[in-house]
């Protein structure tokens, strides 16, 4: 078969080097498939070296209406050497200033996970604009994350739940509710010393703001 790659300005969305192959055996009731693309750029969000296998369950002439996959791969936020450096320094000084513990295991989580590339495995299922995230887990260092929920794209609407570990104990739970442009994120950690509630476009405001503003919310908060 032939690659293919796929730009959609609008979104944000560009697949590189994509490949999809679907086998049928007529033997059995669904065909299985293969999905493999050397990168995909959502945003600032780069997925390389995917690879997902799965089965079809339910199909028509123009789309696949049901659907189990199994994609692995890498992942990485696509940072400039500016926002590297600034992430570093941030993790640096939090590092070595007087706040509890959590925080700079949230920094040093921040750290391994924007700052290099982690491999993930998965589960997911699609059924008619629904996507079931059965299990979605990635490990870096010590810590590991596991997220599951759905995202109906129908109506547009999010809802995940995310558990952090670290060195196998459980350290923070995230859930992410709401539409999907601008979803609630509630953070919690087990020790309730976090306990933080805010929209996700905020986020985006505090982090254009650099280094100094981070620094500044959380001296702040604490």
């Amino acid at each position: 078969s032939t690659k293919f790659s796929i730009e959609k300005k609008d979104r944000n969305l560009y697949i590189q080097g994509a490949e999809f192959i679907v086998e049928k055996n007529y033997n059995e009731e669904n065909a299985a498939f293969n999905f493999n693309s050397d990168n995909i750029r959502i945003n600032k969000l780069i997925v390389e070296d995917l690879d997902s296998f799965g089965e079809i369950n339910k199909y028509n002439f123009k789309n696949l209406l049901q659907f189990i996959a199994f994609p692995e791969g890498y992942f990485y936020y696509n940072l400039n050497k500016e926002e590297k450096n600034s992430l570093n320094f941030i993790n640096l000084i939090i590092q070595r200033i007087n706040i509890p513990v959590i925080y700079k295991k949230l920094s040093n989580l921040s750290l391994s996970f924007l700052n290099e590339k982690s491999f993930f495995t998965s589960e997911i299922q699609f059924d008619n604009g629904l996507i079931l995230v059965n299990n979605f887990e990635t490990k870096k260092n010590s810590f590991n994350i596991i997220l599951s929920g759905k995202i109906n794209l129908s109506n547009q609407l999010i809802n995940l739940n995310i558990i952090i570990r670290d060195n196998n104990e459980k350290i923070i739970s995230i859930k992410i509710l709401g539409n999907l442009e601008n979803p609630n994120v509630k953070i919690l950690s087990i020790d309730k010393i976090i306990n933080i509630n805010f929209f996700m476009n905020d986020l985006s405001l505090l982090l254009e703001g650099g280094f100094e503003n981070v620094l500044k919310n959380l001296v702040t908060n604490e």
